[in-house]
């Protein structure tokens, strides 16, 4: 089994696009394995990933499209979805890049848009990719401010009542929403660009609500 993960690990780095070098386990944390990598500066760079192996699971890229190659991790995959870090080039260093929306476990399947200047992440959730997370990320310096996100999900109902909080997801109903992001100084507004409800009870052309969906998230960016 072991040999077998593995092997889609390697697989899925081969796939990545940029210079692979090899990166090496130092030890581990609690769930999690250490592991370090010599970047071409001479900086050492530790991360967190669940890969229990020595190997190429780092790519040079230019990821913040500045022209200078940057440090690509695998940090996780699974069966539809891997995740990385970016560690991007800020002069002097590799440095982290943070990111104010996103899953712990990384950029999800990331895309680059050069043109653009902009980074997207997209977590398949299940579903038949009906379930979802996108997120369109702007760089700022050495972090990604979300621009644009999608998420689709079972509808769920929150109360609040009798000192109790009840959380309800309707498994016959997926909600598709788009937002944009607005800010004022370090507070961010998300605002409802566009939804829909999918009756999973009945028939539906979900593939014309996908469109919707992406045409909303990208319109105006591209």
């Amino acid at each position: 089994m072991k040999k077998l993960m593995l092997a889609a690990c390697l697989a899925l780095t081969l796939a990545m696009p940029g210079t692979k070098a090899l990166c090496e386990v130092v030890g581990r944390t609690q769930e999690d394995w250490i592991h370090r990598y010599t970047a071409p500066n001479g900086q050492e760079i530790y991360y967190v990933s669940f890969l229990s192996e020595d190997g190429e699971f780092v790519t040079m890229e230019d990821v913040n499209f500045d022209g200078v190659d940057d440090v690509v991790v695998l940090t996780s995959f699974g069966a539809s979805n891997a995740f990385y870090e970016f560690y991007v080039w800020d002069g002097a260093q590799y440095t982290l890049a943070t990111r104010n929306q996103g899953l712990d476990t990384g950029l999800a399947n990331y895309q680059l848009y050069p043109q653009q200047g902009l980074v997207l992440s997209h977590a398949n959730n299940g579903l038949a990719g009906l379930a979802h997370e996108t997120d369109i990320f702007r760089w700022e310096g050495t972090s990604l401010t979300l621009v644009r996100s999608a998420v689709s999900d079972y509808e769920n109902t929150s109360l609040f009542e009798n000192r109790q909080y009840i959380s309800i997801d309707n498994y016959d109903v997926v909600h598709m929403r788009v937002y944009e992001a607005e800010y004022d100084g370090y507070e961010r507004k998300d605002n409802l660009l566009w939804e829909a409800r999918l009756d999973m009870t009945q028939a539906n052309d979900e593939q014309a609500l996908l469109e919707q969906e992406d045409a909303a998230l990208w319109q105006g960016l591209r």
